[in-house]
């Protein structure tokens, strides 16, 4: 999770302005060359001060844009929101009810990574918190 408290954002907001920005930035840079990007990059932190900057380019580092989601059930054992988990996870790999189920049943124990589209990421990652898993 990307800590932009210092401007009053929860973290939904964060996942939807991050995502933003890495897409933003990645269609300039495909669009209409590196050096607009840098451009572009350079205004980021005039416009919204560094640690906004800093923010967006750490997730880039760690793969927010890739799709990657590191979900984590933790000691939660409720049956209702396994199942919100399960169909939360299906929606967004199109996997099947064993496979959605196995990777729920194993984000127990310890943290896992989903892949999902990079464009639903947001979405997912607001659904699967829903659930009461953790999503970053």
């Amino acid at each position: 999770m990307i800590d932009l408290k210092f401007i009053g954002l929860d973290s939904n907001q964060v996942d939807r302005i991050t995502s933003a920005g890495i897409e933003l930035m990645s269609a300039i840079t495909d669009g209409i060359g590196s050096d607009k990007g840098i451009a572009v990059w350079d205004e980021f932190s005039s416009a919204l001060g560094d640690d906004f900057k800093h923010a967006i380019f750490c997730a880039m580092l760690n793969g927010h844009q890739s799709g990657s989601i590191l979900v984590g059930r933790g000691k939660v054992d409720d049956t209702t929101a396994l199942v919100a988990l399960i169909k939360a996870i299906r929606k967004y790999t199109g996997w099947g009810l064993k496979e959605a189920k196995d990777f729920a049943d194993s984000t127990y124990t310890c943290e896992r990574t989903l892949k999902v589209a990079s464009g639903s990421r947001s979405d997912a990652v607001r659904e699967i918190r829903s659930t009461g898993a953790t999503a970053n």
